[in-house]
């Protein structure tokens, strides 16, 4: 438990250096990774147009995760009769939940925002990084839907696997791990 504890206590102290709720990076050092979430190529994080997000940058998968840990913290405490522990983590968790919700939501499209980037605008662009959204419990129920129909989407899902970047955005490349190309998964005709 206190590695989870220390865990927990750098996404307040040190994630979330601007304390608007979300965890955010930014490239520290000119020979640093530009973008330090799962898609880490510089030109990862874009726009629905093309154009570049700038730092800090706050990930929506990475919210997710950190709503499940806020939970899972939640879980353990109830199970050890830690009950005010078990408060502090749950109201985190719904803090989290409903800023998430109201900021990171494209009504336009009816999908999550990759991202909020440095003036917190929403990066727009509808990639495969939703899809982490769905095991977390993040989203409120009445998105998950279309979160799913999105994955699963022409633009999206190939039938042999789950583009990274949709085939409707600017920066869209078959040939791009980051930017368009998909995991190999069986076909859907298979």
């Amino acid at each position: 438990m206190p590695a989870a504890d220390k865990a927990l206590a750098w996404v307040d102290n040190y994630g979330d250096s601007d304390g608007d709720e979300f965890v955010e990076y930014e490239r520290l050092s000119a020979t640093g990774l530009v973008n330090q979430g799962w898609k880490d190529s510089p030109d990862a994080i874009n726009f629905a147009d093309g154009r570049l997000a700038s730092s800090p940058i706050a990930l929506c998968e990475v919210q997710g995760y950190v709503y499940a840990a806020w939970r899972a913290r939640a879980d353990i405490a109830e199970h050890l009769g830690d009950e005010a522990t078990a408060e502090r983590c749950n109201g985190k968790a719904d803090k989290l939940k409903a800023a998430f919700n109201e900021r990171f939501y494209v009504e336009s499209t009816g999908c999550f925002a990759l991202a909020l980037d440095g003036s917190k605008r929403q990066v727009d662009s509808i990639t495969s990084n939703i899809g982490h959204l769905l095991w977390t419990g993040i989203v409120e129920d009445d998105h998950a839907v279309a979160i799913a129909e999105h994955l699963v989407s022409p633009e999206l899902f190939t039938g042999w696997g789950v583009r990274t970047l949709s085939s409707a955005m600017a920066a869209y490349n078959p040939m791009s791990y980051h930017n368009g190309s998909y995991g190999r998964t069986t076909p859907r005709s298979a």
